[in-house]
Order: structure tokens, then C-alpha cells, then sequence
């Protein structure tokens, strides 16, 4: 018996909404300590600014994990967070403006750290329009500078410990 098209597309979204009903593995994380660091540069009115992140991270044979910063007090990801994390394969720690989103390698771990700074760019901008030319463009220009939030991401660099 042949089933109308419509039906066999309606099975295949739901099975791939559903995610085939199965969960996702546990994610396995290699037991030791280990020191992740990272370095962001920036522009600031004052220059390039280069700020280094550092952490130590312990994760136990009982799988309970720990993130010490330099950066700030390290808060443990919130249940719903742990969840969403679990699926995806990582852990992730705020520590006061940086956050460290880390997972597990073979026989490591690796991961990124992001922070959210302030930093400078130019633009181009034409001066008074008593300078542009008879086609209306500019013939002279000026450098402004501005500000802008943005997230920057580095990969941590990791050295185990013990």
C-alpha cells in the first residue's frame, strides 16, 4: 500500500524534531588538573591592549568538576545550563567577565574563553561639504574615532598539571 507523500514528510520532521527520541551520550570528561590561558587583544585609545586570562580546572574521577579563575569567582553553569551544556559537549563557567566554555579532548580538554570589552575603531568621514567636488564627492577626508562593544574569543591554550 503506497502512503501519501505528506504523510512520510510529517514522520521525518517529527522523528528530526524529536531528535529520534534518543538522548544525547554523556559527555566523559578525563579526570586531572589542568591550567587553560588565553591572551585578548584590543585596541584602546591607548594602544593595543593585551589582557591574559588564566584558570585551573580540576575535574575528578567521580566526574565533579571545578574552575578556579584569576578573573573572578566562578560560577558553576545553573541545572537548565548543565543541560544545555551536557548536550552540546561542553561545560561552561562564568567567572566574573569571562567566561571559559571547555570540553573534553582525548586525554585533555581543550575550549575557548570569551569577554566582552570596549574597544576603539576608526572610520572615514567626509568634512564640511563645502569640500566635496562638482559630482557631490568628497575630496577630503577626516579619521574619527568611536567606540564599540564586542565579544571576543580565544582559544585557551591547556597544560596539565599532574
Amino acid at each position: 500500500m503506497r502512503r501519501p507523500v505528506w504523510l512520510v514528510l510529517l514522520a521525518l520532521v517529527a522523528g528530526c524534531a524529536t531528535g529520534g527520541g534518543r538522548p544525547p551520550a554523556p559527555v566523559t570528561w578525563p579526570p586531572g588538573q589542568y591550567f587553560l590561558e588565553a591572551t585578548v587583544s584590543y585596541v584602546t585609545r591607548f594602544g593595543i591592549q593585551r589582557d591574559e586570562h588564566s584558570a585551573e580546572l580540576h575535574v575528578e574521577a567521580d566526574q565533579s568538576i571545578r574552575l578556579d579563575s584569576q578573573t573572578g569567582i566562578c560560577r558553576d553553569p545553573l541545572p537548565l545550563e548543565l543541560q544545555r551544556d551536557e548536550s552540546r559537549g561542553v561545560r561552561t563557567f562564568r567567572c566574573g567577565e569571562v567566561t571559559f566554555e571547555i570540553r573534553p579532548g582525548p586525554g585533555t580538554v581543550t575550549g575557548q574563553l570569551s569577554i566582552t570589552v570596549r574597544e576603539l575603531y576608526r572610520i572615514r568621514v567626509c568634512q564640511e561639504r563645502a569640500f566635496a567636488n562638482p559630482n557631490g564627492r568628497c575630496v577630503r577626508w577626516d579619521d574619527d574615532d568611536r567606540e564599540r562593544t564586542v565579544t571576543r574569543r580565544e582559544r585557551l591554550r591547556v597544560v596539565r598539571l599532574d
